[in-house]
Formats: C-alpha cells, structure tokens, sequence
C-alpha cells in the first residue's frame, strides 16, 4: 500500500494544529517534519520544542526528518510516540549505530538518508543494516520546498530496493522531494513504499483530501 507523508515545512505555521488536523481528516498516512540546523543545509526551519508540542494535536505517526550536523542532540530533545520515525542523514555521521540504536531504545522506528550525490552503500552498510527500518532517498538537494525532482532518482531508488531485497530486507522507503502525480508511479514500480509530498499536497490548489487522494492514486497505478 502506498503511504503518503505530509511535508508540514510550507503548511500555514499560524495555523498549525488546524494543519494537522486537516491532513488527518484529508487522508495523509504520517506528517513529515524537516529539522534543519542552517548548517547541515543552508536553511533554517524547527526544531523539537515545536513538534513536541504538536505531538498531541495529531493522531497520525511522526516521520522527522533531521538534516542537521548533530543529529544527537536533536533526537535527545523529540518527545515522540511509540512506533513514529526518526531519519538522519548518513553525511552528517560516521556511524550511526549509536543514535539508531538509542532510537530503538526510545520505541521509535530509525532510518537514515541519502542525499542526490551520496552512493547508496553508506546507508547500506552491513554494520547497522539491522537497525534501519526506513532507508530515505532524496529526490532533491536537501535545504528547501518546492524543488524540482532529479530523475536519477528513480535509478536510486530501483537499486536501493534490489539490495535491499538481496538481503531479505522488508526495510522501507521513502522519497523525499518533488514528488508529484506524475513521478509517484515511477516511484512506487521502482521499490518505494512512502513519498513525502509538500507542494503537491499544499500548493496543489485544490482541497488537500483531493490533493492526497490524486497523489496516492497516481501511485497506486
């Protein structure tokens, strides 16, 4: 089944417990959370004060995605539930086992993502292979909303999905960025189980029920 993730970065941050609830009633599988430090990428967004606080105005998982430089701290401040998602980035560690396992320990899920430039291999090293139940691939330079997708992408995705089932992994994944209704097939065909969707759910122009519903049919061609 495809599972679509809300970007809450370009939601209406006046409003935001109304956002949540809206893409709870609209359908959205998870609401997906990008941290960003200003260093890690050249962008500055929230940090865990403000989804901990959102944590009870959404009955719908978590899916935080840390694009910082010490995912550490981050993930020593998120107030989270049972079963919700932490992802960091395989550039910003040299080895993540201690923060995946520290997750494991807290009864979240962990993940790590690859940027558009980064080989699969470092997300898929067989030392903390066991520890990842999310492997995320970028599908745009991360830092900022609205970019357009990298077809290589999909290529990615394909061989991130057939090492992973060479393994005898059921481990997910997810794209991130610029995913849309023309992409999400491409996406899913190649191996992808979740797609994080910002513009095309919150600049689509149409309601967002509408706009998840497009996205998740797309896919599910």
């Amino acid at each position: 089944m495809v599972e679509i993730a809300a970007s809450i970065m370009i939601a209406d941050f006046c409003h935001l417990a109304g956002e949540l609830k809206d893409l709870e009633e609209a359908g959205a599988d998870w609401i997906h959370w990008d941290v960003m430090d200003g260093n890690f990428v050249p962008n500055l967004t929230f940090g865990a004060w403000i989804i901990n606080s959102a944590r009870e105005a959404s009955g719908l998982p978590f899916d935080v995605h840390l694009m910082v430089t010490d995912p550490e701290l981050i993930i020593s401040q998120l107030t989270l539930r049972e079963g919700d998602l932490v992802v960091e980035h395989v550039e910003a560690v040299t080895d993540p086992r201690a923060d995946l396992l520290t997750i494991r320990e807290k009864g979240w899920r962990g993940g790590l993502a690859i940027s558009p430039a980064t080989p699969i291999q470092g997300a898929l090293d067989e030392a903390w292979m066991s520890l990842l139940d999310v492997v995320v691939v970028m599908g745009v330079q991360p830092g900022f909303a609205g970019q357009t997708f990298i077809e290589e992408t999909l290529e990615k995705v394909r061989s991130v999905r057939r090492q992973l089932n060479s393994r005898g992994k059921d481990t997910l994944v997810e794209v991130d960025g610029g995913v849309n209704v023309t992409n999400a097939p491409k996406l899913i065909d190649r191996g992808a189980n979740i797609l994080v969707a910002g513009k095309s759910i919150f600049k689509a122009g149409v309601p967002y029920e509408q706009a998840i519903a497009s996205l998740r049919g797309s896919a599910s061609r």
